[in-house]
């Protein structure tokens, strides 16, 4: 049997269902030229793309070949509203084992494929598959208003950025009201959550007591447990240590890590740094806790001894710090995350030159300077989220890698980061302290704050650094 299935142009990102029912059989997707299949009888899902470009076909489990999209679907946006909203759905069938009975486990399959797919690859979603969904109950336009502001949160902020508040505020103001008529399908905490995330856009002092709800309930984001409304300025006390100047088109590159990190990711620069000295980089490396004047001097051995395996010229490209627990601080690991913003201007004052903070488990996939050339004119700079994320203020700014000027707009972001930091660390819920803070730090100040996330960023994660995190 061959089921042939032709329409005058493909939508893009249109789902169809087909249904083979003989022993042998091939699907026709006709996009210009046929494109035939051989199939196993059974039910299948055609998915094309705009042009009539054929993407995939796989079968589908106890699906009706004839499904009829004008039926409610409340259980589906339900379990949407109480998954993918939340942050708990983490594929489109998570969290969807409450849904009662199999056609909205269908349909939530449907729309939350759709949904998920956009917001992970961050590509355009496509309405109108939703839009044949809509119950007369009116929780589809609710969901679909929800569903639109946050896939659309990336646009809203670039025109907060712009100072086009009016309309984002006016926006605002409808999304409250949806998050009103559907909190009876949202769990506890997660209405608060959402509407703290919404205020968070144009007031502090609103999302902070919002956001304090949430966490005492039964759902929360561990970044709400730091978001605070103000703090009061504060600074930490000075490394004692004198810090070698980078030359003059270089950098120092800045990292804090406790002694396991240092022996796990460290070699991986000590590789590149004499290399990188000839440029004039160097690294700074804050060795945090227990055991640190121990690793630092393992690691002196082993940088240098890497340095005469390979017959270079003695060269000493990296300085390492050995830096105590303070008392109070409530969660160790937050407190290695933020030490290095807590140290950047000590850094920058005593060198006199701009710095760049990354993350210890990252790679170099091409030469630092032409970003470091595109960010010189700039006081701050770092990757800033796009789509839902940037709704939740602890991910808006990504702390990865960030560029530090030698500017005085520069530190007036670091003096705002330090004060959130020291604010924060004695919670014992701490985690994405340091990107609270760099949100915070980059609200309303004077200085010239870049996104570069739309620059090439010569840094990045490997995947395969979980097998290192592993062990310990």
């Amino acid at each position: 049997m061959t089921v042939r299935m032709s329409w005058p142009a493909v939508p893009a990102a249109e789902t169809y269902r087909v249904t083979v029912r003989e022993d042998t059989g091939s699907v026709v997707i006709w996009t210009g030229r046929e494109t035939h299949l051989d199939v196993e009888p059974g039910e299948y899902r055609v998915q094309a793309l705009v042009g009539g470009r054929f993407e995939t076909i796989r079968p589908y489990q106890q699906v009706d070949a004839d499904m009829e999209m004008q039926e409610p679907a409340g259980p589906m946006f339900k379990a949407l509203l109480q998954g993918l909203l939340t942050g708990k759905v983490k594929t489109p069938l998570d969290g969807l084992t409450t849904v009662a009975g199999e056609r909205a486990l269908r349909e939530a399959d449907w729309a939350a494929s759709h949904i998920l797919g956009a917001q992970a690859e961050r590509k355009p979603l496509h309405w109108d598959v939703l839009r044949r969904l809509e119950p007369g109950d009116g929780l589809f336009r609710d969901v679909y208003a929800l569903l639109s502001f946050f896939m659309e949160g990336d646009a809203v902020f670039r025109a907060l950025a712009r100072e086009q508040k009016a309309g984002v505020e006016a926006r605002a103001a409808d999304l409250t009201a949806v998050l009103d008529r559907v909190e009876v399908a949202l769990p506890s905490g997660a209405h608060a959550m959402n509407r703290g995330r919404v205020a968070s856009l144009f007031s502090r002092a609103e999302a902070a007591p919002l956001f304090a709800e949430a966490s005492f309930k039964t759902y929360f984001d561990n970044g709400a447990h730091t978001y605070f409304a103000e703090v009061a300025p504060a600074r930490v006390p000075a490394l004692d240590v004198d810090i070698p100047a980078p030359g003059e088109d270089g950098v120092t590159l800045v990292l804090s890590v406790d002694p396991r990190f240092l022996r796990f990711y460290a070699p991986y620069w000590f590789n590149l740094a004499p290399f990188l000295a000839r440029d004039g980089y160097r690294f700074l490396f804050l060795v945090i806790g227990e055991g640190a004047e121990q690793a630092i001097s393992e690691s002196r051995d082993l940088l240098n001894h890497m340095i005469r395996y390979r017959g270079l010229t003695p060269v000493e490209p990296v300085t390492f710090v050995p830096v105590s627990i303070p008392e109070g601080i409530g969660e160790i690991k937050t407190f290695y995350a933020c030490a290095r913003f807590l140290h950047a201007s000590e850094i920058v004052d005593q060198t006199g030159r701009p710095i760049l903070i990354i993350d210890a488990d990252m790679v170099m996939k091409e030469p630092l300077g032409p970003m470091l050339s595109a960010l010189a004119e700039h006081d701050f700079g770092r990757p800033c989220s796009a789509g839902s994320s940037v709704l939740s203020p602890w991910r808006r700014e990504v702390a990865n890698t960030v560029f530090v000027n030698a500017t005085d707009g520069a530190r007036r972001v670091l003096d705002r980061a330090t004060s959130y930091a020291l604010a924060g660390l004695p919670a014992t819920k701490s985690w994405m302290l340091d990107q609270n803070a760099l949100s915070y730090a980059t609200e309303d100040v004077d200085a010239r704050c870049f996104d570069i996330s739309g620059i090439s960023r010569p840094l990045f994660q490997e995947r395969h650094r979980s097998m290192f995190e592993r062990i310990f």
